[in-house]
């Protein structure tokens, strides 16, 4: 029984520690005591799943959710997050975004796309 106890509290810590690293969120309160009741709104939720594909290297898949749901606010967040991802991807040499399959006409397309958004914002 303390065993099983134990591994729950450890699996708990991780996983507090994960989100607190990947969501960006405190599970201190104001009165440092650890809080449980942390709650993800969408929009963090939408990042963190956008993140994880670039990290899969699934870069299509990634920037057909940054235009489906992240961009749908124009907001400096969102657009400096589509900022972000182009000016990675543009970094990457060309055997890089073949692997990846991606080019870097897209890149400029996205570029210029993101471009007229923040003249309009």
């Amino acid at each position: 029984m303390f065993q099983n106890d134990y591994l729950l509290r450890q699996i708990e810590t991780m996983a507090k520690a994960l989100a607190s690293t990947l969501l960006n969120k405190s599970f201190i309160n104001e009165d440092g005591q650890e809080n449980d009741n942390i709650i993800i709104n969408e929009e963090d939720f939408i990042e963190y799943i956008f993140n994880k594909l670039i990290a899969e290297e699934k870069i299509n898949e990634a920037e057909n959710m940054l235009y489906d749901k992240i961009l749908t606010v124009k907001s400096e967040k969102n657009l400096n997050l589509a900022l972000l991802f182009y000016s990675n991807l543009s970094r990457q040499d060309d055997e890089r975004l073949i692997k990846l399959n991606f080019t870097r006409e897209e890149i400029a397309q996205g570029l210029q796309e993101i471009e007229e958004m923040i003249r309009t914002l």
